[in-house]
């Protein structure tokens, strides 16, 4: 079973039930998010436009040196008038921009967001991040690896071969300087087909894993590339449709 990116609820709610039922894991964490003491972009993200407090009606952002505007609304724009954005199109449509840039710009927007919503700096406690003394504690127990998930949690398709080679080196040694022990193991951020290229295998490669995983939704096989490996991703479903999804996985 593996975990993504390094939430808190890895340590309090995985754990637990990961001893219980004597299931080993992969915790694979974003470097630079431990001990930082923010939420994820994307959490942030998500509250900024989905939560239940209200939002001016337009919006004004430049996003890689290009100046946007959208005009927000929940209800449909009559006939003829200028179109609108709901908040849930704009959450999706940013979160898509937002993956495509540097670590640093995406801070310089998310802060940009917060201030036009009015919104103060919180973390929620349901997506914290680990800090250095709890991924420590993870990390002791012997049914649990921890693996690396780049340093800032790019795409790494946006960028090129050497900037991937220092996201991935910098989230390996963030790792390793607080563990005092090698990892071994990566799991590309996103990790769709179009988010890994050959040059990010070769930069997973160069920085010394023996295996990372990709979010391709298929069975490791005899001749699975270790650098490619597969999974089944695992939603927010009951348990009937989970055990419905784990028997078309494992067919009799």
């Amino acid at each position: 079973v593996t975990f993504d990116d390094g939430y808190r609820d890895n340590l309090v709610n995985a754990r637990p039930l990961l001893e219980r039922y004597d299931i080993p894991a992969t915790m694979f964490i974003v470097g630079d998010a431990i001990g930082r003491g923010d939420e994820f972009w994307w959490d942030q993200l998500h509250h900024l436009f989905l939560g239940d407090h209200p939002l001016p009606d337009s919006l004004q952002l430049q996003l890689a040196g290009r100046n946007r505007s959208w005009r927000i609304s929940d209800e449909e724009a009559s006939l003829g008038a200028p179109p609108r954005w709901t908040r849930s199109r704009l959450h999706r449509t940013l979160w898509h921009e937002l993956r495509l840039l540097p670590a640093s710009e995406r801070f310089e927007v998310i802060s940009t967001l917060r201030e036009w919503a009015a919104l103060p700096v919180a973390v929620r406690p349901d997506r914290q991040v680990m800090t250095e003394a709890e991924l420590l504690s993870l990390a002791s127990d012997s049914n649990i690896e921890i693996g690396a998930h780049s340093a800032t949690h790019p795409r790494m398709t946006a960028l090129d071969h050497a900037e991937q080679v220092a996201e991935v080196q910098r989230g390996k040694a963030r790792l390793e300087e607080i563990l005092g022990t090698r990892v071994t193991s990566f799991s590309y951020p996103f990790g769709g087909t179009f988010d890994v290229s050959r040059a990010s295998v070769a930069a997973v490669r160069e920085a010394g894993f023996v295996r990372a995983c990709t979010m391709r939704n298929a069975m490791v096989r005899p001749r699975t590339n270790l650098l490619r490996l597969p999974r089944l991703y695992v939603g927010n479903w009951s348990g009937d449709e989970f055990e419905r999804r784990m028997h078309s996985w494992l067919p009799a």
